[in-house]
């Protein structure tokens, strides 16, 4: 277990139902978003993600940076970017490299009719349950994440169980109220909180060593991976 369950097991830390013949979700106007990463109450880095409009849907870069020290010390280095490209709600290809303090990572895939090809480093193979509609972590899309059953790591490669539970209206962590919404998985429980128009707040989640891990709105900072 790395110890970011949110990203670096879950999507890297690190998205109502949606029809996918008429997927229109929150980021149609492929809105580019940043974030600042905090460790409880201490700034650790930056996460990015830009989205580019490609024919029938959206290419999405997604970019993170963590570095937490300990007595002016770099004691964990985590570097992820992951590009993807989405059509109709569905993820149909990916290429991603994360480096976990040291430990390296890489996932390639590609939806085909016979399932989603996946390639991580290990010898390729088809994902092993049948996906015709592959997503990731999408935490920028609650419709995304609402209207699937498992979500693709990707770091990892892995698929993973969810289900995305609403909880209405509360306060964030870090200042300000929106919908509230709770993704679980094996990993962890995953905080997440969205405006009136869907648009994505941030996230908080438990780690496993009692510490916490947010996302907070990065407002003055050009989000461009």
């Amino acid at each position: 277990m790395t110890p970011f369950p949110s990203l670096c097991r879950c999507g890297g830390l690190l998205a109502g139902f949606v029809a996918l013949f008429l997927w229109a979700g929150p980021l149609a106007a492929n809105e580019p978003l940043a974030f600042d990463v905090y460790l409880d109450d201490k700034p650790i880095g930056t996460h990015r993600y830009h989205f580019t409009p490609e024919g029938e849907g959206f290419r999405l870069v997604s970019e993170a940076r963590y570095d937490v020290k300990v007595l002016f010390i770099n004691a964990y280095r985590y570097r992820h970017r992951s590009e993807e490209q989405w059509r109709d709600g569905c993820l149909v290809a990916i290429r991603s490299r994360t480096d976990a303090n040291g430990d390296d990572f890489r996932v390639e895939a590609e939806l085909t009719d016979k399932g989603l090809a996946l390639d991580t480093g290990e010898g390729k193979a088809l994902a092993p349950v049948a996906v015709d509609c592959p997503r990731s972590y999408a935490y920028w899309d609650r419709e995304l994440l609402a209207g699937a059953d498992q979500l693709l790591n990707s770091q990892t490669g892995e698929l993973g169980a969810v289900r995305l539970e609403p909880r209405g209206m509360d306060e964030l962590p870090w200042g300000g109220r929106g919908e509230a919404f709770v993704l679980k998985n094996p990993e962890a429980d995953i905080h997440l909180w969205y405006d009136g128009e869907g648009r994505w707040l941030g996230l908080r989640s438990e780690l496993d060593n009692g510490r916490t891990l947010s996302y907070r709105p990065r407002a003055d900072a050009d989000p461009s991976p």
